[in-house]
């Protein structure tokens, strides 16, 4: 799951934005950077950590923490 955007290093080029096929990034317009909106839609697809040239983005490879039994 996307974790976080760093917005130091993110330069607001929009790539990320643009390679996420489930819409999570959005690019905010007076900020210029780029933001996570739809954390829970992320389907880790790494599509967007790929596609930075900066690495401003972070993709945990677990989508979910496992659930003990009780």
């Amino acid at each position: 799951m996307i974790e976080r955007i760093d917005e130091e290093l993110c330069t607001g080029c929009g790539d990320c934005d643009l390679a996420c096929p489930m819409d999570v990034i959005h690019m905010d317009r007076e900020k210029k950077k780029a933001e996570v909106r739809y954390k829970d839609d992320c389907m880790t697809c790494f599509n967007c950590e790929l596609a930075c040239p900066v690495d401003a983005v972070f993709v945990n490879p677990i989508k979910r923490e496992k659930l003990q039994p009780w």
